[in-house]
């Protein structure tokens, strides 16, 4: 993972995470795809494959991120 995700707006992290747990809840890690991702999240899949290198890794972000509700 790259660390400038971290730099990133906080809203805009959020957006992607968000649009990154949709694909996968709805589409399952097989069928989910970063394209989907990306379109979901506001972003470019080049963008998203910047900060994650891989389907893979974005996946186990989620899965290994707690998830914080304000």
């Amino acid at each position: 993972m790259n660390r400038q995700f971290f730099e990133l707006p906080l809203e805009k992290q959020e957006r992607i995470i968000k649009a990154a747990y949709i694909v996968f809840a709805h589409d399952n890690y097989k069928n989910a795809s970063m394209s989907r991702i990306a379109d979901a999240g506001g972003i470019s899949k080049s963008l998203l494959f910047h900060y994650f290198q891989n389907k893979k890794e974005l996946y186990l972000y989620l899965f290994l991120t707690p998830v914080y509700r304000q």
